[in-house]
């Protein structure tokens, strides 16, 4: 870079000057005398001012949404949607109607009807499809903001007119809408390939009442360390074992340990999802997922808002 030092002596003025007209030259940019510049009327520099006008942090939000989307068809869709062809695949090779009905009439108490058979599919439909939304659910929700901080990417992205928290709300509510599609998908390619009716409205439910409990739960965990998409699972896996210690009557801390369950996903409460002509009332259990999961997301937003983007 060549510096004009008014200080230096008339000589080196002389040639440094030279070299800045010799650059200005060859970069095709000619001093224009005093004068040649158009003048501006009022318009014009009312059009400037236009044309200066910062862009809303809400256009920036809206054109991230797609980057989003993109990300989670790329990067999980088209894994999960393999993962469930392969269910189905499974599920289709090694069940057999008419093996599974002669078990049922040979059974104790078993008849002659094809009801068992049916509700036995059933079952193993809305098992599978749990089994499956679950999945779709932590693996939607690992890494929506651990990835971005781990990489140093948050100050990046900020450094836009974008705030945290609608960033990250609106990039769980695109692993929300995909897991729903995703479930959706899998459970009706599974209807189609048997044959059968499969119950839709209530897999849609077991995958709402999923993702708002665990995915909320893994939210949370984001927002704090990684590997959040594990421990959520680990999580909610661990809700079983400690349901069982609760119900230990000789060992008493045992009982105790049972009771932190209240800290973990109500997946227990989801069985009238299920069967709500046994197990209770699906807008109770709807309740339950769904105020564990506002709990959750909501103390992630408090860590967002408090937390640097560089750390």
């Amino acid at each position: 870079m060549i510096a004009f030092d008014g200080n230096a002596p008339a000589p080196d003025r002389a040639r440094t000057a030279r070299a800045l007209e010799g650059l200005t030259a060859a970069a095709g940019l000619v001093p224009q005398p005093a004068g040649a510049l158009p003048a501006l009327d009022d318009d014009d520099f009312l059009a400037t001012d236009e044309s200066l006008e910062l862009e809303p942090a809400e256009a920036p939000l809206r054109r991230y949404l797609r980057y989003q989307v993109q990300d989670f068809v790329k990067q999980r869709a088209v894994w999960l949607l393999a993962l469930g062809l392969m269910g189905i695949y499974f599920f289709w090779d090694n069940y057999d109607p008419a093996q599974m009905a002669e078990r049922m009439r040979s059974a104790p108490g078993g008849g002659t009807e094809r009801v068992p058979e049916a509700e036995s599919f059933r079952g193993i439909t809305l098992a599978l499809s749990s089994a499956f939304a679950l999945l779709a659910t932590v693996f939607s929700v690992h890494g929506v903001v651990s990835q971005e901080r781990e990489r140093g990417l948050q100050r990046f992205l900020f450094a836009k007119p974008v705030a945290r928290v609608p960033y990250y709300l609106q990039k769980l509510g695109v692993a929300f809408a995909g897991t729903l599609a995703l479930t959706l998908v899998v459970v009706l390619l599974g209807g189609l390939v048997f044959g059968r009716a499969v119950p839709v409205e209530q897999a849609l439910m077991l995958a709402t009442a999923l993702f708002a409990s665990v995915g909320g739960l893994a939210f949370l965990l984001s927002t704090l360390v990684r590997f959040e998409g594990g421990m959520a699972l680990i999580a909610t896996l661990a809700v079983i074992p400690l349901r069982e210690f609760s119900q230990e009557t000789d060992i008493p801390y045992l009982r105790w340990l049972g009771e932190l369950r209240v800290l973990l996903p109500p997946v227990e409460h989801l069985g009238p999802l299920v069967d709500p002509s046994i197990n209770g009332d699906p807008l109770r259990a709807m309740l339950y997922a769904f105020g564990y999961g506002a709990l959750c997301v909501a103390a992630g937003i408090a860590v967002l808002r408090r937390r640097s983007i560089l750390t």
